[in-house]
């Protein structure tokens, strides 16, 4: 269609708070994303509601994402927030988690964290709709029970599903950048990682559901509780594995030119 060309750059302007600061810009030298590890586990196939080739179009985005979940280097944040201790702040009136002790067989949170990441894949559902202003949103589907929990983060009794919608123009942008044979590597880069970033994002909600039983967040961190971070989980994955604390994206402006979806069948 006639407006493909300035549709495509939709994502680019939705961007633009991140375009200096993660160093998103168009390079002509760049070259196209060859990551060939595993897919994580809590992004299998049967766990996201779209069309097959959506989700192969999705699995370079998708291995990007399971670095964010498997590299110890990454794994800091959510020992964090999975081992934490909540610890009640009286000056502030806001709960926020404390390290784990020192004292603590490092590798053995590590491991203990791992096993409940891995684990998330029996206990979360992806879909694809229209989301009013956000780019993902998390929510607790209580009308489909789960197995019981194993490791030692879950709640027990928490046997509900979590179920996380992502923006439809997820679907879209796919399919765009990846048919479109004048589409740039950059702009296929700049949507893979934005896709990753925004599905963790929403696992970082999901992971503190299954660990409380319920959706009310703590904050991730003392210097959470005394930043703009606050008691939100997802950004606060983002500001730690990105750095920086430029506007979080949960809303934003919405493009000038919008798609006629046609999801019909996906």
């Amino acid at each position: 269609m006639s407006e493909d060309a300035s549709i495509s750059e939709d994502i680019l302007k939705l961007l633009q708070p991140y375009i200096g600061h993660y160093g998103l810009l168009e390079d002509s030298t760049i070259t196209i994303g060859n990551l060939h590890n595993a897919i994580h586990p809590v992004f299998q196939r049967s766990n996201f509601d779209t069309s097959v080739d959506t989700y192969n179009i999705l699995k370079p985005a998708l291995r990007l994402a399971s670095q964010f979940l498997q590299k110890d280097a990454m794994l800091e944040w959510w020992v964090q927030a999975g081992l934490g201790q909540e610890v009640s702040d009286p000056t502030f009136g806001k709960v926020y988690l404390k390290p784990t002790p020192e004292t603590d067989d490092s590798r053995d949170n590590l491991r203990t964290t791992r096993t409940a990441l891995m684990e998330l894949r029996h206990y979360v559902r992806f879909s694809f709709g229209p989301l009013d202003r956000a780019f993902g949103h998390t929510t607790i589907d209580r009308t489909r029970r789960t197995r019981p929990k194993q490791n030692k983060i879950f709640n027990a009794d928490f046997k509900a599903t979590i179920q996380i919608r992502l923006n439809e123009l997820f679907e879209w942008w796919a399919s765009l950048y990846y048919s479109d044979d004048k589409t740039a590597d950059c702009q296929r880069l700049r949507f893979n990682f934005f896709f990753a970033v925004n599905i963790v994002h929403e696992l970082a909600h999901a992971f503190g559901i299954l660990r409380r039983g319920g959706d009310a967040e703590p904050c991730h961190s003392h210097r959470d509780m005394l930043s703009s971070t606050g008691a939100e989980m997802g950004w606060s994955w983002e500001v730690w594995t990105c750095g920086g604390q430029i506007a979080p994206h949960d809303d934003f402006a919405a493009p000038t030119v919008v798609p006629d979806l046609n999801l019909a069948g996906n």
